[in-house]
């Protein structure tokens, strides 16, 4: 899209960088009505300004006009964004007007501004003093403004004596701007050029065809989008299926076994397959199948661990997080690190039915995600490596290793234990306030 910048004249409205407009005029006081909003404009909107100025409005008035709307103008002309010449010293430099010289000036000054940080070039320049007989050549360098002004940021704004202009010159004024405007029966009018009508219709059906080419685009990724959705809709609930198949399949072979180990063997990788299916259920949430928001994943899934272990009541377990994201894998990983060490804690930290609490914590720390699990249990064991105990740690130890991270785990002050995963961030994971969860299972 076209890049605007402000006119500051209501029947002008916003223009594009590099337009080429003409001012039709009778009096000094059309010159000050049109000029001044125009670079008032400008100076608020951080362009470079230049006026060239000519008879009835020449530079001392000029400034005092505009001086009457702009309080702080010394200021602006003192670090150089507006300038106020005279005729004389822009177009007539050498004794005569040279068009490429005049021409290569604007580019110049518009090079200047932008290396001075200014948004662009805003310039304008009255006729009052051409004569007749050079009205050829400046029609000629008028007409080489357009293409020259082209991709640049520059607006160019020239007044012309509607008194000292014959009808076949206000036809060359408006043939050679983008438009022109001039009083009709007291308002001001915009009158086109031909060949900027003809221009405006193009760009006006280009666009339209733009816009339909986007809108048809929108509409084939629309329905692709809807049939990804339904795809991965019915994958979840097969997925989610056979997980919840599994688990009770799990459960049912337990209730068979009769040796204890066995049965918290079971009731251990139930565990695990839960997490798996807890992942699957935010993952389609709100159709997101790309991350996990950590904090109600790992409530619900603290919340089952509880319940499965058979000790609300007696256990419980909070869980407080940042409001992070994961990508699902990473997600997954660190379920099953909860998974393993919380349901370790509720079977070796408080023993003979004793009562107390976990916590889980899920917090940043600098570049890092740090996620630790205490207990104000017995205390740290030294565990046999095939114990539910040292597999716990072992799985969680593999898990840091996957992520880029560590795993440690050692007593808790004053009494307990604290186990401590910690990885690096992901890229993808937002920044976002911190959420608490309060107690689960109480």
């Amino acid at each position: 899209m076209t890049e605007l910048t402000p006119s500051g004249l209501d029947v002008v409205g916003p223009l594009p960088w590099g337009t080429h407009l003409c001012q039709l005029y009778d009096t000094a006081a059309d010159l000050k009505e049109f000029l001044v909003p125009y670079f008032k404009a400008g100076l608020e909107a951080n362009e470079s300004c230049l006026w060239i100025a000519s008879d009835p409005l020449p530079p001392a008035a000029c400034e005092a006009a505009l001086r009457s709307v702009v309080p702080d103008l010394e200021r602006r002309k003192a670090k150089g964004q507006i300038e106020i010449l005279g005729h004389d010293e822009w177009y007539l430099r050498q004794g005569a007007m040279t068009a490429q010289q005049v021409l290569d000036g604007w580019l110049a000054r518009e090079a200047q501004a932008l290396d001075r940080g200014y948004a662009g070039l805003r310039l304008t320049g009255n006729t009052f003093w051409l004569e007749p007989v050079g009205w050829r050549d400046f029609q000629d360098y008028e007409s080489a403004i357009n293409g020259c002004f082209h991709g640049h940021r520059i607006t160019a704004l020239c007044s012309y004596c509607m008194r000292r202009c014959d009808a076949e010159g206000v036809l060359d004024i408006v043939e050679n701007h983008h438009f022109a405007v001039a009083r009709r029966r007291g308002q001001w009018s915009v009158v086109e050029s031909a060949s900027y009508k003809a221009t405006k219709a193009e760009l006006l059906q280009l666009n339209q065809e733009l816009e339909n080419r986007v809108l048809e685009r929108t509409r084939h990724l629309t329905e692709a989008l809807s049939d990804r959705d339904v795809l991965l809709h019915e994958v979840h609930h097969r997925v989610r299926n056979n997980l919840q198949v599994i688990i009770s399949l799990l459960r049912a072979k337990r209730r068979q076994i009769e040796d204890a180990p066995s049965r918290s063997a079971f009731d251990e990788t139930v565990g695990r397959v839960h997490t798996i299916s807890l992942v699957h259920d935010e993952l389609h949430k709100g159709n997101r199948f790309a991350t996990v928001e950590l904090g109600s994943y790992l409530g619900r899934l603290c919340n089952h661990l509880l319940e499965a272990h058979g000790s609300p009541g007696r256990l419980s377990v909070i869980v407080e997080a940042a409001d992070i994201e994961l990508d699902a894998s990473a997600a997954v990983s660190v379920g099953l690190v909860v998974n393993e060490l919380v349901w370790n804690a509720c079977k070796h930290a408080f023993p003979g039915g004793c009562r107390g609490r976990i916590q889980v914590t899920l917090e940043r720390d600098g570049a890092d995600l740090a996620l630790r699990i205490e207990d104000d249990g017995v205390g740290l064991t030294v565990p046999h490596e095939n114990s539910s105990e040292g597999l716990g740690m072992a799985i969680a130890t593999r898990i840091a290793a996957q992520l880029g991270g560590t795993f440690s785990i050692g007593p808790a002050h004053p009494f307990g234990t604290l186990a401590c995963l910690r990885f690096p961030m992901s890229k993808r994971t937002p920044t976002a306030t911190r959420a608490g969860f309060g107690f689960i299972n109480n």
